[in-house]
């Protein structure tokens, strides 16, 4: 039985591997999937990529209505997909995390800052400097009428840490980057032993799962004089750091783990 995959960018890597396999999955768009109406009978799975700015709050809730079983479920979705909510998520659960700022916290301060937009780059649409140069980009974008963006203070770190999960297994990757640490192009990904792993890694995903149970996804860190901070969950992941691990299929993992 095939699975059906919602996503708004059918060119993302992962989605792009899935396609190749026509005979499990179904890819569609959000108006795509509406217009099959009685035709989503057909289908058990249902999994959930739908992702960026042109979302509302009630854009997927039309899918209760069907008896898809949908992962990660429509409220973890809701919840993760926005930086804002995530960052109240982190904040209730007392997850350390490098908080989001607005522009009044940047006032008489020396350090760096990080302006990102909120469309999901790949890493393009990241700034970073002084209270002066973020400033005057963020006047930029509210020129242009324009307030999808986040601001953090600037950490420079050692490396960055993906916890890549589906279902119970967890692929552990040390990150570090050759120019720009947004930007996963120009990003080498290391696979880490599981014996290797913080215990806080595997904390924070224990707490996240107590309170918003996910299926597949990753969880990003920031690692810097061994302090670790949480950056984002994402449930949208690529799978570029699979890529010189030719031993491991990551699609048919994905399969042999759907839920019943």
């Amino acid at each position: 039985m095939k699975v059906l995959v919602l996503s708004n960018n059918k060119n993302s890597d992962f989605v792009a591997r899935l396609s190749e396999y026509s005979d499990l999955f179904k890819i569609l768009n959000l108006e795509e999937l509406k217009q099959l109406g009685s035709e989503l009978n057909q289908f058990k799975h249902l999994y959930l990529r739908q992702t960026g700015l042109d979302y509302k709050d009630d854009d997927l809730e039309f899918l209760t209505t069907t008896n898809l079983n949908v992962f990660n479920s429509i409220e973890s979705h809701k919840l993760f997909r926005s930086k804002k909510t995530q960052d109240s998520f982190f904040k209730k659960f007392k997850i350390d995390h490098i908080p989001l700022l607005s522009s009044e916290d940047l006032k008489g301060s020396s350090n760096d800052y990080v302006l990102k937009t909120t469309r999901g780059m790949g890493g393009r649409g990241v700034y970073i400097g002084n209270y002066s140069f973020i400033k005057n980009k963020i006047e930029e974008f509210e020129k242009k009428n324009d307030h999808n963006f986040l601001l953090q203070e600037f950490i420079k770190s050692d490396y960055e840490l993906r916890d890549f999960f589906i279902g119970s297994k967890h692929y552990y990757f040390k990150k570090t980057s050759t120019k720009n640490m947004y930007n996963l192009a120009q990003s080498n990904w290391e696979l880490v032993d599981d014996n290797q792993v913080s215990p806080f890694l595997k904390d924070t995903f224990k707490t996240i799962q107590n309170n918003t149970p996910l299926f597949i996804g990753a969880i990003d860190y920031l690692v810097c004089s061994n302090q670790i901070k949480i950056l984002e969950i994402n449930l949208s992941p690529g799978i570029k750091a699979f890529d010189k691990y030719k031993e491991i299929n990551i699609i048919q993992e994905f399969t042999n783990t759907l839920p019943s």
